[in-house]
């Protein structure tokens, strides 16, 4: 799925955009950050359609298609897709504009709700190396974790992975359930992003030096931490987008 926008854009407004072409459509525009693109049959792309939103299935070895090779934070390659005049044949309209926006946040839903539980196995994986090194990391004669500093900072990273578990898995559980999730969603991503990122600073911090020495496997996962909090968003955009949906239900007649 080609959902990635460049400069952070949101996916469920794609910018590329279609026109009908015969027995099919012609497609124009970009993703960035495409997900095994060299190795797919086919590739999800949401783009504008008249006054709508349709989804397709985009070859990406059609004429028209161009991949170029992208090497993400945590280092997995990516492609940049671009599309000039693409072709798509009819067969391969997956939504037309009458219900693409519906589809479109249905996939964005559960991609989002994915990642978060990916950044949940990250930050876990981070709280257990800090908790294991600084039991064995002695200073002064004890180990440091029996500094109040470092303890404090270790609580913290601690009550942040519970955050992200807690949002994350009552995200899971509405979608699951065919319930309404996207406040629930918007809450996980807001975790997912902002205490993400305090527990892998956390992690660096309280390693020292070791948190980036390449033969100690730290590093990776600030690096994937890193890729999936930007790949989310930063946290100031996920509360203005939370606060405009509390806002908007505030809105509505009772």
């Amino acid at each position: 799925a080609a959902l990635v926008e460049e400069d952070g854009g949101d996916p469920q407004s794609p910018r590329a955009h279609a026109e009908p072409d015969g027995d099919g459509f012609t497609i124009h525009g970009e993703r960035i950050a495409v997900p095994a693109a060299d190795r797919a049959a086919r590739v999800l792309l949401a783009a504008r359609l008249g006054a709508g939103v349709a989804l397709f299935l985009v070859d990406p070895r059609s004429p028209g298609v161009t991949l170029e090779r992208q090497i993400a934070t945590s280092g997995e390659p990516v492609f940049r897709l671009r599309l000039d005049g693409a072709h798509v044949p009819v067969d391969d309209l997956l939504a037309g504009p009458d219900r693409g926006a519906e589809v479109l946040a249905f996939l964005v839903e559960r991609a989002t709700c994915a990642l978060c539980a990916l950044e949940l196995g990250v930050a876990s994986r981070q709280l257990e190396m800090i908790s294991d090194y600084a039991l064995r990391r002695s200073q002064f004669g004890k180990p440091i974790g029996l500094f109040q500093a470092v303890a404090q900072r270790a609580a913290s990273a601690y009550i942040d992975v519970l955050s992200i578990r807690l949002s994350m898995w009552q995200a899971a559980f509405r979608i699951a359930n065919d319930l309404p999730a996207a406040q629930p969603v918007a809450v996980a991503k807001f975790w997912a992003s902002e205490a993400g990122h305090r527990v892998a600073a956390a992690a660096q911090h309280l390693h020292g030096g070791m948190g980036f020495d390449k033969g100690y496997p730290l590093y990776r996962y600030y690096l994937l931490a890193k890729q999936i909090e930007l790949s989310l968003g930063g946290a100031h955009a996920q509360l203005a987008r939370l606060g405009a949906m509390l806002a908007e239900e505030g809105a509505q007649p009772a």
